[in-house]
């Protein structure tokens, strides 16, 4: 009787598990990092350098190719398939360097790799489809680092990305759904402009506090995730919103949560129905003609620009357009900035009454 893809699945990880169990050179890794508990017991405990880092190195090892190709990838890797082809361009002529790579522990023993996870997919041949292979090294020489939990593991891999190939926007949008088991399919939240827009809407209702920890995307994007994804459900098309009209509608989405007609808004002005007569128009095509007006601007010269529209005029008048719908009003020809004093108020009433839209997707 053929086997099931999950008993094939339940195989592969037994072997893995059996490979790495089975490894002196892992036996070795974890014997020299409980040594290192032994010495340095607690977080920041352990030796400092002078710019305030612990000494968190624990060795450096030889590692056969099939023990290193059974250690998990680490938890934020940027989507392989993607990425592949252009990594790979690198690693078509052999060189060296190839053989290096970077290993994590935490406390619990438990490995992950925070380095070379795109070579070691074209070892094993994954991306032999697409004609992208690379010859298997016997040994693959890996320096092995102490993390105290995964946001750390988290930071290690992307210190490597980045000095690598330079984390780009869209890598975080891939790492943070990845981490909070996201799927956002719309064109506009497939762009580049998610992680602005998320920080800046974060950061304008809730301040700036943490903006350097370890782990800090991760975190915002778990708690707009719920707005996220109730925008994502509309489709909206690719250029449907710049990033400020897109933190001022994130902001909107949580300010008037439990309202349909917040939903209703938002369909309406991805489909262009906004409505206008007399002089006169609603919040959708208010909206629509504050964009239209700033697009115009593009031509012009920086400083005009920056005094005509600037980032923060856009996250008000999108906010404000969003407001006077709500409450059934109609606009002037003249979209009215909400006042700096108007819009600290606005974010206050948010942070004190509207806590983080339930996710529609939770996994």
């Amino acid at each position: 009787m053929a086997a099931t893809s999950g008993n094939l699945h339940k195989s592969s990880v037994r072997i893995r598990s059996s490979t790495l169990e089975n490894s002196p050179v892992i036996q070795e890794i974890k014997e020299a990092t409980r040594v290192y508990l032994q010495k340095y017991p607690a977080k920041n405990g352990g030796v400092q350098f002078e710019d305030g880092l612990e000494d968190n190195y624990i060795g450096f090892w030889r590692i056969p190719i099939d023990v290193w190709n059974a250690i998990p990838k680490a938890q934020r890797q940027r989507t392989t398939e993607k990425r592949s082809e252009g990594a790979l361009r690198k690693f078509e002529r052999w060189h060296p360097d190839h053989r290096y790579g970077k290993l994590a522990v935490k406390p619990n023993l438990e490995l992950s790799k925070a380095d070379a996870m795109t070579r070691t997919d074209a070892w094993a041949g994954v991306f032999e489809h697409r004609n992208m292979f690379m010859p298997q090294p016997e040994y693959i020489y890996v320096i092995v680092e102490f993390c105290w939990n995964q946001d750390e593991v988290n930071h290690l891999y992307e210190i490597q990305d980045n000095e690598k190939a330079r984390k780009t926007s869209q890598d975080h949008l891939d790492g943070a759904q990845k981490t909070k088991s996201m799927s956002l399919e719309s064109p506009l939240l497939k762009r580049n402009l998610f992680k602005s827009a998320v920080e800046g809407a974060h950061q304008r209702v809730y301040g700036t506090a943490g903006k350097d920890e370890i782990g800090y995307v991760d975190r915002i994007v778990g708690e707009w995730a719920g707005e996220l994804e109730f925008l994502d459900v509309l489709n909206p098309k690719q250029n449907a919103l710049h990033v400020p009209n897109l933190i001022g509608v994130l902001i909107s989405i949580r300010r008037y949560q439990g309202n349909h007609q917040i939903n209703k808004f938002l369909k309406d002005y991805f489909n262009n129905r906004g409505f206008k007569q007399g002089g006169f128009m609603d919040g959708i095509q208010a909206l629509n003609e504050a964009i239209q007006g700033e697009k115009k601007t593009e031509g012009v010269t920086k400083k005009r620009k920056k005094a005509k529209v600037t980032k923060e005029n856009m996250v008000g008048k999108t906010i404000s357009c969003i407001e006077k719908y709500m409450a059934g009003k109609l606009l002037n020809e003249q979209v009215r900035v909400l006042g700096s004093p108007r819009l600290l108020k606005t974010y206050k009433e948010i942070r004190d009454n509207c806590p983080p839209l339930p996710r529609l997707h939770k996994k």
